[in-house]
């Protein structure tokens, strides 16, 4: 296991986390379309 020996560069790191942080923001959004859906779809049973 060599995984420690080269460490990521700084680049690199930041373009995993700019990554992660699209991929929430992604996961995030579509929660909340979800969500709203629901929420009108409930308002118009009423």
């Amino acid at each position: 296991m060599k995984f420690f020996d080269k460490a990521p560069s700084k680049g690199e790191q930041a373009v995993d986390v700019m990554r992660n942080i699209s991929f929430v923001l992604k996961v995030v959004s579509m929660l909340l379309t979800v969500a709203l859906f629901i929420a009108v779809q409930m308002g118009y049973d009423e």
